[in-house]
């Protein structure tokens, strides 16, 4: 079980550094209006990456119901900054 958690886990990570870019470039787009272009190719990629995540961490939850509470606080923690 364990790797299956550590598998999923590096996935979820994965998009949300994804997801946390393509924050980056929706705020700079707010001042500067050469970055909208690049923001308007990255926003479908953003839903499919949050739906992903979404996917990926109902997998964790699951995975880490049986470990105790300090794991799900951790993965709880990685969740929060996606929302």
């Amino acid at each position: 079980m364990t790797d299956r958690l550590s598998k999923v886990t590096c996935q979820r990570s994965v998009l949300v550094n994804n997801i946390l870019e393509a924050q980056l470039v929706a705020e700079i787009a707010k001042s500067d209006i050469s970055t909208k272009n690049e923001l308007e190719v990255r926003y479908e990629d953003a839903v499919t990456n949050f739906q992903t995540f979404r996917e990926l961490d109902n997998q964790i939850i699951g995975l880490t119901s049986s470990l105790g509470d300090k794991e799900f606080k951790t993965q709880d923690e990685i969740r929060s900054k996606t929302a």
